[in-house]
């Protein structure tokens, strides 16, 4: 259980780490280039998302199917 937590803590690093480059973009580029450049990101990053969920799904399903059996 711990190690998925953990797993699940490195992944929101990245996120927060995905959405300040997004603002620095934002604040370095003209705002029709950071619309493209966020709209093609924030599809990859709603992809990343539910794989993401998937997992943690996955994850919490077979520490409970492991409690089950004990």
């Amino acid at each position: 259980m711990n190690h998925s937590l953990r797993n699940v803590n490195k992944c929101n690093v990245v996120l927060f780490s995905h959405a300040v480059l997004y603002i620095k973009e934002l604040w370095h580029s003209n705002s029709f280039v950071f619309l493209s450049i966020l709209k093609c990101r924030f599809v990859c990053l709603l992809i990343h998302i539910s794989s993401l969920m998937n997992t943690i799904r996955v994850e919490l399903s077979s520490v409970s199917e492991r409690r089950r059996h004990r």
